[in-house]
């Protein structure tokens, strides 16, 4: 499959963005890599030659974030995602991924509408998810990964409501991405996705891996708590509306 320079250049840069994202931020940005490269190629190929740089991504982070996580939201965390993504797997053929799209869009700018009138209105934060709860997005987000490479909303909406401090939120969802893109690579290996021609991409790209992690990380440093949660607020908006842009295409 060629690949021209206009390609290369375009997923140059979502990678690089997406290293800051995953490594500053936590942001769950990543997620617009895969939609942007398929101007170029198919979904399948771009997923798949993502998932060896996410990987990378996630462990510089989760060794550079090694003392920042917060055990009780993993403990409860990574099984359900796990189910998640087993569920996924069994399903993939009867889910409409334009569908699922559309409601966690929904669902993500409810999430920050509902936040947002709470602070406007002075409110007091409500206390943090219950275990039940924490297991259901846990789960949610494991699935929406696997099935439409859509795991960072409700993810993002349960470190959220706990108010982790900045460099915890980041460590704990690195922990968990890098679990849950772990155990994708099961299902991608005997799907056949790991192709040499998409490894070798992967490798091509790799470098910009440098590139956007050392900036995120830098970021992290210098962004004060305010600014952190108004971006990831932010980032959390603007992937529900490429989720509700993305899942109208299934009325059209």
């Amino acid at each position: 499959m060629p690949f021209d320079l206009q390609f290369y250049t375009v997923a140059a840069i979502v990678v690089t963005l997406t290293g800051v994202s995953k490594s500053g931020f936590g942001a769950g940005l990543g997620m617009m890599a895969v939609p942007v490269m398929t101007l170029f190629i198919s979904p399948i190929v771009a997923a798949a030659i993502m998932l060896p740089i996410l990987l990378v991504m996630d462990w510089v982070t989760m060794w550079r974030y090694r003392h920042e996580w917060e055990s009780y939201i993993l403990k409860l965390l990574i099984p359900a995602a796990f189910i998640g993504i087993g569920i996924g797997a069994a399903s993939f053929s009867l889910v409409s991924p334009e569908l699922l799209r559309l409601g966690l869009g929904i669902l993500s700018l409810a999430f920050v509408v509902q936040r947002a009138l709470s602070i406007i209105n002075g409110d007091v934060p409500s206390a943090k998810p219950s275990g039940l709860i924490t297991w259901v997005l846990g789960a949610t987000g494991g699935f929406t990964s696997f099935v439409a490479h859509a795991g960072a909303p409700p993810i993002k909406m349960l470190l959220l409501s706990h108010d982790l401090p900045k460099k915890k939120f980041v460590g704990t969802n690195s922990y968990l991405f890098g679990s849950i893109n772990l155990l994708k690579c099961i299902p991608y290996f005997f799907l056949g996705q790991f192709s040499a021609e998409n490894l070798t991409l992967s490798a091509w790209l790799m470098p910009f891996v440098l590139v956007g992690i050392p900036m995120g990380f830098w970021l992290n440093n210098i962004v004060s708590l305010l600014l952190f949660n108004r971006i990831i607020y932010s980032a959390l908006t603007l992937i529900g509306l490429k989720l509700i842009w993305d899942g109208l295409a299934y009325f059209q």
